[in-house]
């Protein structure tokens, strides 16, 4: 059986395989030459000192802190499931 490529040429096995690993979906990968910008809270102006957003905006830098590092540590292994090849 013959396999004809997108431009109507034949392929071989190999063609194949490596148009197959062009399709295969790559994570998407964060630049580590720039991290996410966290904004820090700024200081309250009321009297009281206390910000109300303070702790939710904690808990958003947190999250986005931690799925950054989640991306490094994919980047990481992907890496050195390269260097392995």
């Amino acid at each position: 059986m013959r396999t004809l490529g997108p431009r109507g040429h034949e392929v071989s096995s190999v063609g194949r395989r490596q148009e197959a690993e062009r399709e295969v979906k790559q994570p998407e990968l964060c630049d580590i030459r720039s991290p996410p910008q966290l904004h820090l809270p700024t200081a309250c102006s009321s009297e009281s000192g206390a910000h109300p957003d303070r702790a939710k905006d904690a808990l958003h830098q947190e999250e986005a802190l931690r799925a950054h590092v989640s991306s490094l540590q994919l980047l990481q292994s992907v890496a050195a499931a390269h260097g392995r090849r």
